[in-house]
Order: C-alpha cells, then sequence, then structure tokens
C-alpha cells in the first residue's frame, strides 16, 4: 500500500468516525455534546440542540455530508472510482471548507478566536482546530 492510499484510508475512517459520532447525537446520544457548540463567557450556548427535530435534521446532514467526505478521500486515493473526474475539485473545496473552520469566526472558534477560556474553545483548541488543519492539510496532499 503506498502512501497516497494509507492516507485516502485514514482519512476516510476519520470521517466515518465523526459521521457515526453524529448519527449518535441524532439517535440521542449526549456525550461530548457540551463542548460540541460554542458558548459564551457567561455559559449562554450560541446554538440551540434538544431533541426536537429541527435541531436533529442537520445533525443527520452533518453526518451524511461527512460520509460523502470520506467516499471523496477515498476516491482520492483510488480506492474508488465514482465521481469520474469530479474527485480533485471536490476534494479541494473539502479542505477549503476545513481550512476555514481552522481560522475560525475570529469570535468563538478557530485559531484567531477572542472566546478562549470555555470548555468548547479548549477543546477547540486542543482537538477541532488541529483535527481541522490535518483534514485540511491531507486532502490538499491527496489532491496533488
Amino acid at each position: 500500500m503506498n502512501t497516497q492510499s494509507f492516507l485516502s484510508m485514514f482519512v476516510f475512517f476519520v470521517f466515518i468516525a465523526l459521521a457515526v459520532i453524529h448519527l449518535y447525537w441524532f439517535a440521542g446520544g449526549k456525550w461530548a455534546l457540551n463542548v460540541a457548540f460554542p458558548t459564551k463567557e457567561s455559559g449562554e450556548k450560541l446554538m440551540k440542540f434538544d431533541n426536537s427535530l429541527q435541531t436533529k435534521l442537520p445533525t443527520l446532514a452533518v453526518a451524511v455530508g461527512l460520509t460523502f467526505f470520506g467516499l471523496v478521500a477515498l476516491e482520492l486515493g483510488h480506492w474508488l472510482n465514482l465521481l469520474e473526474g469530479w474527485a480533485t475539485p471536490v476534494g479541494y473545496t473539502i479542505a477549503g471548507v476545513f481550512a476555514l473552520r481552522a481560522l475560525g469566526d475570529f469570535n468563538y472558534l478557530g485559531l484567531f478566536k477572542k472566546v478562549k477560556s470555555t470548555p468548547f474553545a479548549q477543546k477547540d483548541s486542543s482537538l477541532y482546530v488541529p483535527l481541522c488543519l490535518f483534514l485540511s492539510i491531507t486532502l490538499i496532499a491527496l489532491c496533488l
């Protein structure tokens, strides 16, 4: 197995793991929800997540999107041939999305966030931003 094949498979499994977490939340799971959404320093959540369909459907959409991203990674590693020439531009687009997420909104998330003391902000700095940077850089490498 060459490096490109290995990286694409590894990225695929990362995306699938993230999709499974979102499916868990969609099914009503609570693990790690307290650090899944940005909060103000007062502790007030910027987004509401409850058991309503209004908040669960976007979670399902994210899970489906992450699964698609994983399939694109497999395509870039030549494990699949579903996108017939579209894998590279789609891969660059996904890499761009994760690069923008890593940069953040300059307030509550990303490299340049102002609010840094909340549980979400700490998890963002220690896990989410590095993961987004890893996925972005790896996807770019797979597109080359």
